[in-house]
């Protein structure tokens, strides 16, 4: 018995937005896998669909940072030019063979300095004082107010940040938190 299978350039966007529940079920599904926030938009910048998370920020149009008018806003400008002007979001045009265009706007969850940490620390086995000056570092102290909140010598910060170097491979500060950025 063979199975015939579908690429995924054979599957339209007017077929897959237009036609059966199985599509839409398949469609939010897919977006909910998503890690931030997502829309479907379209060419107006209306959300027409949204993934928990995308749903919960568009939720927030009335709190005191005005943090839903600021998405809508965001969704309008992608959708017109079919980017983030901001760049904080991943937009992406959604053409049919026939029918309107819409868009996919993604916005990437960003990761806590303590989540990054956590996750370098496993990653290149860092001792636990190791992780605490790395979350530190991450969250942008000094070595000098790094040693102040652990109640170390400044010169005891240095020297975990040379294991971590060692550890992660990297030779400069710098480095370390480019590469920790784009995790």
């Amino acid at each position: 018995m063979t199975v015939e299978t579908t690429t995924p350039s054979a599957l339209t966007l007017a077929r897959l937005l237009g036609k059966g529940k199985l599509a839409r079920v398949a469609l939010a599904a897919a977006l909910d896998a998503l890690d931030g926030p997502a829309f479907i938009v379209s060419a107006r910048g209306t959300p027409l669909h949204a993934n928990a998370s995308g749903a919960r920020k568009l939720a927030s149009n009335g709190d005191d940072d005005g943090d839903g008018d600021r998405l809508r806003r965001s969704l309008a400008a992608a959708a017109k030019d079919g980017s983030d002007p901001a760049r904080t979001a991943l937009v992406t045009p959604l053409r049919g063979e026939t029918g309107p265009t819409y868009f996919l706007v993604v916005f990437p969850r960003r990761s806590s300095a303590a989540a990054t940490a956590a996750y370098a620390t496993s990653l290149w086995e860092l001792t636990p004082r190791q992780s605490d000056v790395l979350t530190m570092l991450l969250e942008g102290f000094t070595n000098k107010t790094i040693a102040l909140r652990l109640g170390c010598a400044e010169r005891t910060v240095e020297t975990h940040l040379t294991a971590i170097f060692q550890k992660s491979g990297f030779d400069s500060r710098s480095a370390l938190l480019a590469a920790l950025a784009r995790l």
